[in-house]
């Protein structure tokens, strides 16, 4: 099993950590994480993308950067303890054993560090990189250590073994390609794929070959498909009689470890193509856990779960852009990066997303979990430690945006930003008829939040008398409702045209028992109250629409009148649950990620 999820603990020491967990590549990482997002433990900024993957050992987090730079971050607190210019950028995952740091840098440097200092200890440079011919060269191969040997890839079209302590190579075995995939080591053989479209299986005492499996790829004229076809660039990962490993030809392989025949391939389709062609590459190295191998899709923009023993799907989770990074394992859940600038986090068995978090960069980092975290990179150059925890209560786990296309008709003009934001976040865009069904399901209520992007209501969902119209009723049985623009339903519409015929703010008074008047159109200086600031609203802004602080349940901003301007009116349900104001003027908002907090926050 993927174990049992759990809330921040110290760091258990391990004698070795590398890229993939261990030198098999399982992803399956042994510390506990819990099911919920907590937020940022810490973050910590290098001056280049972080590509590689970090590594978590002995109470650190180490990482490189394309500054070039390996550094060695305390994993409680992200303070550096040391860093160390490895002469060119740290685009891989490190490896920890006896003691030791192996990283790899470019052009062609593997340089093994002290673990408790950063003292360089030795260095051996490979030969210059063999030519490519085409782009998407991000990663370099991450070394992986067994018994008292190092394993890598090299530009040079090589793969090395090269002794632990003193950097001696013992034997290196040469390639008809680049060689960015990092080395599996298993039960003495060395699997690691080429740039050549190639999987080898080598012998970890000599570096002989075991035998070779051409992958489709290699028939592939890539210049006749105007993009590379062939490589390899994905680790390969061993469990039980297979390896597997993806391709830039679009196919998830499963190789027999005795024989180097092809067991099953998995086709990875842009459906959003004419044709459906299969040519989305394969570049993550697979996760394996229960029978499932895990792994994301570039351009077909998905991560899937297939079953080990045939290649049959299990389940499929759409991404709003391509997803390039190594799946991380742990506690029931499965952590991926996407290139849109996210790290997420899927239920395991089932592919249900559990959270996501945004950084400011492309997410081709592989994550890593420890210490009830999540460490991961991002191209906007920082590290971050993403804690994790029980879910609350409280917790909205079902979340929606409603949006009607309203033409000229609308008064609130940041209706497609607060649509496109919160898609992106993972909210279901719902259009009328869907938001009726969302606030008819009572029986989600408490687990829900729907943030309205525009000023107006279907009108089937206040229709009746106010107390109970499918509004109230859903606000009654837990539900939140996150409103920004015009006070709902306080025009009277031309029921043909839509069209505004008077303002009437009596009307959502009726609705709510919450009275406009007072406040209307006069934009005014709203500042965050404790409980407001405790919901996540920005310290001030301007808002409208004000209502005296009796009228409501919670007070989250006070304009310079006294009067609410952003509020929480409840109707019956648990704590949190209700009509949640804020915003109020027809401008866009710069930053919605507060609006987010508000929308997500847990009692």
């Amino acid at each position: 099993m993927l174990g049992a999820p759990g809330a921040a603990a110290p760091a258990a020491t391990r004698a070795e950590a590398m890229f993939r967990v261990d030198a098999s590549h399982s992803g399956l990482f042994p510390a506990a994480a819990g099911p919920a997002l907590e937020g940022v433990r810490w973050s910590f900024h290098t001056h280049g993308p972080v590509r590689g993957s970090p590594t978590v050992a002995d109470g650190m987090v180490l990482v490189g950067s394309g500054d070039g730079n390996l550094y060695a971050l305390d994993v409680a607190t992200g303070r550096e303890r040391w860093h160390a210019g490895l002469g060119g950028a740290v685009a891989s995952g490190p490896a920890v054993a006896g003691g030791l740091v192996f990283a790899t840098s470019r052009e062609r440097r593997v340089t093994a560090l002290e673990l408790e200092t950063g003292r360089v200890r030795w260095q051996f440079e490979a030969g210059a990189d063999r030519a490519f011919a085409w782009s998407w060269d991000f990663w370099l191969s991450s070394p992986s250590v067994s018994g008292d040997r190092v394993f890598v890839g090299s530009g040079d079209g090589s793969v090395y073994a090269l002794k632990a302590s003193s950097g001696q190579r013992l034997w290196q075995y040469e390639t008809g390609g680049r060689v960015r995939s990092s080395p599996a080591v298993s039960d003495g053989v060395v699997y690691v794929g080429g740039m050549d479209g190639k999987l080898y299986a080598l012998d970890a005492a000599t570096g002989k070959s075991r035998w070779i499996f051409e992958t489709e790829g290699v028939s592939i004229d890539s210049r006749k498909a105007g993009f590379d076809r062939t490589s390899i660039v994905s680790s390969p990962s061993v469990s039980g009689d297979l390896v597997f490993v993806g391709s830039r030809d679009a196919q998830l392989y499963a190789v027999e470890r005795a024989t180097g025949k092809e067991r099953w391939r998995f086709g990875h389709k842009i459906d959003y193509l004419d044709g459906n062609p299969e040519v989305s590459w394969v570049l993550g190295s697979p996760a394996l856990a229960d029978g499932l191998v895990f792994t994301g899709s570039s351009d077909g923009r998905f991560f899937n779960a297939v079953r080990a023993s045939t290649g049959e799907e299990v389940w499929r989770f759409k991404t709003p852009k391509n997803v390039l990074s190594s799946a991380a394992l742990a506690s029931g859940q499965v952590f991926f990066g996407c290139e849109d600038g996210h790290l997420f986090a899927l239920d395991a068995k089932t592919g249900v997303e559990r959270w996501r978090f945004r950084t400011a960069g492309a997410v081709i980092s592989s994550p890593a979990v420890g210490a009830g975290a999540v460490y991961v990179g991002s191209d906007d150059g920082v590290v971050y430690a993403i804690a994790t925890g029980p879910e609350r209560p409280g917790a909205r786990t079902r979340r929606a945006v409603f949006w009607k296309d309203s033409g000229g008709h609308k008064w609130f003009k940041g209706d497609v930003n607060v649509r496109d934001y919160f898609q992106s976040e993972g909210y279901a865009l719902l259009d009328e008829a869907g938001l009726v069904q969302f606030l008819s399901d009572s029986s989600g209520a408490s687990r829900s939040v729907v943030v309205v992007a525009g000023d107006q209501l279907p009108a089937e969902a206040v229709a009746g008398s106010p107390d109970a119209s499918l509004l109230r009723r859903f606000l009654g049985a837990g539900g939140r409702v996150v409103w920004l623009g015009l006070p709902p339903d306080c025009f009277e519409r031309d029921p043909k045209t839509g069209q505004a015929i008077r303002f009437d703010p009596g009307r959502t008074t009726r609705l709510l028992g919450v009275r406009h008047e007072l406040g209307s159109f006069d934009w005014m200086g709203a500042t965050a109250t404790p409980e407001g600031r405790r919901w996540g609203v920005t310290e001030w802004y301007l808002g409208g629409f004000a209502v005296p602080p009796a009228d409501v349940t919670t007070v989250l901003a006070l304009d310079e009148f006294g009067l609410a301007s952003g509020w929480v009116k409840s109707y019956g349900g648990p704590a949190g649950s209700g009509f949640v104001r804020v915003w109020g003027r027809e401008e866009s908002i710069p930053d919605l990620s507060w609006v987010q907090a508000v929308a997500e926050h847990a009692e």
